[in-house]
């Protein structure tokens, strides 16, 4: 190796490795371009998170200036110098448990035609791995769908 080279080899900081923590394990692992880019998303995360409420304060003031303009709800445009503010109101209307039994008695048989019911249903853990064992019948296996979920990220800045 030239004496030039040797310099050279001293004077390379050796890449920051990244750590990744998975349940009580954790390791190293050398990336330079996650220990580029989650200090970058960090940044702009953090910067986000910053506007946040000035952007709900203004959204609040916008809103109060139109809201004479709309009539219960529905989506109104305002275009102002360029730029294509959309605003759309609305409402939603739920039922409380609590009142349910109220309803059916006054509503009587049309408490069906008039009220929508909705229920969901959630594998419970031991179910879900059931359906990755060799002897589960296919048909509970069919019945479990599963769906991916987008990622979700957090940042926060150590120390």
């Amino acid at each position: 190796m030239s004496p030039r080279a040797a310099k050279l080899k001293e004077v390379a900081p050796e890449p920051t490795p990244v750590i990744i923590k998975k349940g009580k394990t954790e390791k190293e692992l050398v990336n330079p371009a996650l220990t580029e880019m989650i200090p970058r998303a960090y940044g702009m995360y953090r910067d986000m998170k910053a506007v946040v409420p000035e952007l709900k304060k203004l959204k609040a003031e916008i809103f109060e200036q139109l809201e004479p303009e709309f009539d219960g709800s529905g989506t109104l445009t305002v275009l102002a110098c360029g730029i294509s503010c959309k605003i759309t109101v609305g409402w939603e209307y739920l039922i409380d448990e609590k009142d349910v039994p109220v309803l059916k008695e006054a509503l009587g048989e049309r408490f069906n035609d008039l009220v929508t019911v909705k229920q969901s249903f959630k594998p419970e853990k031991k179910l879900i791995e059931l359906c990755f064992e060799g002897d589960t019948p296919e048909e509970i296996r069919a019945a479990v769908q599963a769906k991916e979920k987008a990622p979700v990220f957090s940042f926060s800045a150590e120390g």
